[in-house]
């Protein structure tokens, strides 16, 4: 493989990095029904879901909505202050920092790096408890969609050939798809069509 093409394969990474980016939804990250208490259970019970599921944190919902959320920091907290019998609202943290499932995943990613915590729960537009994320899900999401991307971008490399072999005045045919009102893909749609030209 000669030095255009591992220079065109370093572009092509970063674009599909960015791409990733700002296209992935946290909806396609996050862990879809997670398990939860209510802020009626009891500590008792909380540890046991805790340990039956292997988390180390649970949403609090009451009626759908997120009431607040319960880590294991909250488990020992109860274990030296209380009794396992005690109700789960007073312990679970009520000022909770959210995603909602149509946000892009560079808000998560800005989320984990700006607030150090290990989950963030995630809601639909009714405000309602859809999922969970973790870094672990973040980081696995990521390393997917770049892996796809990079495969279309080989295929679209093979077929193209190299590109020293393109004569000045050739035809190139490029397909890009935008909605209506999307703004964000539609200047990354221009900065492409500037670099083909």
């Amino acid at each position: 493989m000669g030095s255009a093409n591992n220079f065109l394969f370093i572009n092509d990474f970063h674009e599909v990095l960015l791409e990733s980016i700002y296209t992935v939804r946290v909806r396609e990250a996050m862990c879809a029904n997670p398990v939860k208490v209510t802020p009626e259970d009891t500590m008792a019970t909380a540890k046991n879901v805790m340990k039956e599921n292997g988390v180390s944190g649970l949403p609090v919902v009451s009626k759908q909505r997120l009431a607040g959320i319960l880590s294991l920091y909250d488990i020992l907290n109860c274990y030296d202050n209380g009794s396992l019998e005690d109700k789960v609202r007073n312990y679970m943290s009520k000022d909770v920092i959210i995603l909602e499932e149509e946000m892009p995943i560079s808000f998560a990613i800005n989320y984990f790096n700006k607030y150090k915590f290990r989950r963030f729960p995630v809601i639909n537009k009714n405000k309602e408890l859809t999922g969970i994320i973790t870094a672990r899900d973040l980081t696995t999401t990521m390393l997917n969609n770049i892996s796809m991307q990079l495969q279309k971008y080989d295929k679209l490399n093979m077929r193209l050939g190299d590109p020293d072999d393109i004569k000045p005045g050739a035809e190139l045919f490029r397909q890009f798809i935008v909605h209506k009102f999307d703004f964000e893909n539609a200047g990354k749609v221009t900065s492409e069509i500037k670099k083909i030209l």
